[in-house]
């Protein structure tokens, strides 16, 4: 009875340490998702970031067409 006993705490001290193992790599992983994902958001942002630039230079670029397009259509007139 007493061995029975025994082997019983052992197998379930072996089942406690490996659900501890199990929980401490989740946990791992979790932070390491986690890390993950903000650089995901920072690069995102710094993708937000040069996207409004490029956006701002293509209506520069666009303007700066439109006012050539019409002097040059002037120039023609003369």
């Amino acid at each position: 009875m007493r061995a029975e006993s025994e082997e019983l705490r052992h197998l379930a001290g072996n089942k406690l340490n490996e659900a501890q193992e199990l929980i401490s790599g989740t946990t791992e992983k979790a932070l390491e998702a986690e890390s993950k994902l903000h650089a995901a958001d920072v690069l995102l942002a710094e993708l937000s970031r040069k996207q409004g630039i490029a956006d701002r230079k293509l209506q520069d670029a666009e303007a700066q067409e439109g006012i050539l397009r019409r002097e040059r259509l002037a120039f023609k007139a003369q």
